[in-house]
């Protein structure tokens, strides 16, 4: 299934399961009101969707996490890791007027108030601390990366924290 999911013979809900995680991780800019309405036409409901949702961008944050600082893996996996030497082209991102808005969205994580608190908890030990980086350099990171995912919701409502130096601009690019 790993090697070729698309070829797995899944149930229609399993298969509309593996459908939205696969977009979460490879295209979430692109996830659109048409995708959910094909997986509950597969049998899925709105708390499996949102399940399904926030399970596919923990484990993608985590991955990418692990990557960063080059984390050992302590058991064998037959995906490969990633070429750190390879010379990469990013993904082509979409112009600012095709992203998504938050209102095209029809599942709300507050549908799952466990994970909301969760994710409310992390939140605030990512962003309201002062220690390592300021507030200010963790908002700044904050919009650089929903700018990067096609976020609109997030870069709006971190306006304010647009880079305002060289330094920030430096420290958004990154």
């Amino acid at each position: 299934m790993v090697d070729s999911p698309t070829k797995a013979r899944l149930a229609p809900a399993d298969a509309a399961m593996l459908g939205v995680a696969t977009s979460v991780t490879l295209h979430p800019w692109a996830v659109e009101r048409a995708d959910y309405d094909r997986a509950r036409e597969a049998g899925l409901g709105d708390e499996s969707i949102l399940q399904a949702v926030v399970l596919s961008a923990y484990f993608n944050y985590l991955n990418r996490v692990a990557d960063a600082v080059d984390i050992e893996l302590d058991y064998e996996s037959a995906l490969p890791r990633p070429d750190r030497d390879a010379l990469r082209e990013p993904v082509p991102r979409p112009s600012r007027e095709t992203w998504p808005t938050a209102a095209a969205f029809p599942l709300r994580l507050a549908d799952r108030p466990v994970t909301a608190d969760a994710f409310d908890r992390w939140r605030a030990y990512v962003l309201e601390r002062e220690s390592p980086l300021s507030r200010r350099d963790r908002s700044v990171l904050a919009r650089a990366v929903a700018r990067s995912l096609c976020d609109g919701w997030t870069v709006d409502a971190l306006g304010d924290a647009a880079p305002r130096s060289a330094r920030e601009e430096v420290l958004a690019g990154y």
